[in-house]
């Protein structure tokens, strides 16, 4: 892989990537990531991801059986190239959904 040194290979996981509704706190598992030009339905996908180059990001939630307005917490599960023992969890919180 070649990188510049504010470039980073980006890998995402399904384990432990959610949102919980604000209405009633209801959790919901991913079923499908993309990532720019990458995607999948399991396990996990990488991308590359070049410093100052925004990209498109998707998250598919399955089984999403309720109108949602506002999602209190998102969570993704995410390593870092050559770093899988040192994953975490980005989280975003208080995201309105239209």
């Amino acid at each position: 892989i070649m990188m510049s040194d504010n470039d980073i290979a980006l890998f995402t996981h399904w384990h432990s990537t959610r949102f919980f509704d604000a209405n009633g706190g209801h959790e919901f598992w991913v079923s499908e990531i993309k990532l720019a030009d990458v995607s999948g339905t399991g396990g996990n996908i990488g991308k590359i991801l070049i410093a100052n180059t925004p990209i498109e990001a998707r998250l598919r939630f399955k089984n999403v059986n309720r109108k949602i307005n506002s999602i209190a917490k998102l969570q993704i599960n995410c390593t870092l190239h050559n770093y899988y023992q040192n994953g975490f969890i980005a989280q975003l919180e208080n995201i309105s959904v239209q």
